[in-house]
């Protein structure tokens, strides 16, 4: 019997959606952002980050060279950090630059948020390079509910 069983609930549907738009905006460069998320129950007590992060990518990821526990003011600093729309695609005399990236931003948080309550959730954060190589600033974080039994995985990779 498996760990882990995907789940699909139409707020997770909502959610991939928004990230399939979403990631559109946000270039590094030439480089692109690929938002991914990915909903699981826990069926058992002894789960470990690998086994998430197989269920999410069954084709394969980097080894988890890094993890460490984190707040969740230190995954929004850093989700929000690659959520950004670089300033060379705007011209000067537009303001509006800012105040897209922050609905983009908020539009995020409440799509998760609305598929997973990460109010009092364990939250990790993965090596840089998980599931695959970063060109740019990536993130992967999973987010365990404190009665352990469903986490999400959060990923941004910039590739080209």
């Amino acid at each position: 019997m498996s760990k882990l069983r995907r789940i699909r609930t139409p707020e997770l549907d909502r959610l991939e959606g928004y990230l399939s738009a979403a990631q559109h905006v946000f270039f590094k460069g030439e480089l692109e952002v690929r938002l991914d998320a990915a909903l699981f129950e826990i069926t058992s007590n002894d789960i470990s980050d690998e086994e998430v992060v197989l269920a999410a990518y069954p084709d394969g990821f980097n080894p988890i060279e890094h993890r460490a526990a984190c707040s969740i003011k230190e995954m929004m600093d850093r989700v929000n950090n690659i959520l950004s729309i670089t300033k060379a695609f705007w011209k000067p005399e537009y303001s509006a630059r800012e105040r897209v990236e922050d609905h983009l931003r908020e539009g995020y948080w409440q799509h998760v948020k609305s598929c997973f309550d990460y109010t009092y959730a364990r939250i990790v954060e993965l090596g840089h390079n998980v599931p695959y190589v970063n060109i740019g600033g990536g993130f992967t974080y999973i987010l365990y509910a404190a009665d352990m039994s469903r986490c999400l995985v959060l990923m941004g990779n910039t590739c080209d």
